[in-house]
Parts: C-alpha cells; sequence; structure tokens
C-alpha cells in the first residue's frame, strides 16, 4: 500500500510541477516574478485563524525574494517529505 501511495504522489507532484513551469512559459513570466506573485496571494488569501503557523511566516517573509541558498526544488521537498512520513510510520509499527 505504501508503495501506492508513493507513487501516485511522486506523479502528482511531477505533474504539478510541470504544470506550473508550463503556465510560467506561457505567461511569460520568470520564476522570480510568479513567486512573488504567490507570495502577494498568500498575504491575501490565508486564513490567520485557520491556518495561524502559514500566515506567521508568510507575514515575516517567508515566500519573499530569493530562494534560500541550499533550497531543494520543490518536487525533491515534497518526495523527501513523504519519505520521511512513511519512514516514521513503519518505525511506529514497529
Amino acid at each position: 500500500m505504501a508503495f501506492l501511495f508513493l507513487d501516485g504522489a511522486v506523479r502528482e507532484l511531477a505533474r504539478i510541477t510541470g504544470d506550473i513551469g508550463q503556465a510560467r512559459r506561457e505567461a511569460g513570466v520568470t520564476a522570480e516574478q510568479a513567486e512573488a506573485g504567490y507570495a502577494t496571494i498568500l498575504r491575501k488569501y490565508v486564513d490567520r485563524d485557520r491556518f495561524p503557523t502559514l500566515a506567521r511566516v508568510v507575514a515575516e517573509g517567508a515566500f519573499d525574494g530569493e530562494p534560500a541558498q541550499g533550497q531543494i526544488p520543490d518536487l525533491e521537498f515534497g518526495l523527501r517529505r513523504l519519505m520521511d512520513g512513511l519512514e516514521a510510520y513503519a518505525r511506529s509499527r514497529g
């Protein structure tokens, strides 16, 4: 079951990554421009009561400016978090 979850999640993360790249190319914007727009949208729409931690990090500028040095691409980041979760699950089961 874990393999099917991981396979489906990786496929979806890859699809989303490709869709975002294609949308940026079609709109004629750079990754930096798209990310700046993303930060603006987050500031406007993240509900502080429903998502207080996300609202705090958005307000602190976590999505502003250049990515931190050594920051891994979104697909790899997502895959690592999935693997972390599967590892934690496996350890909890003995």
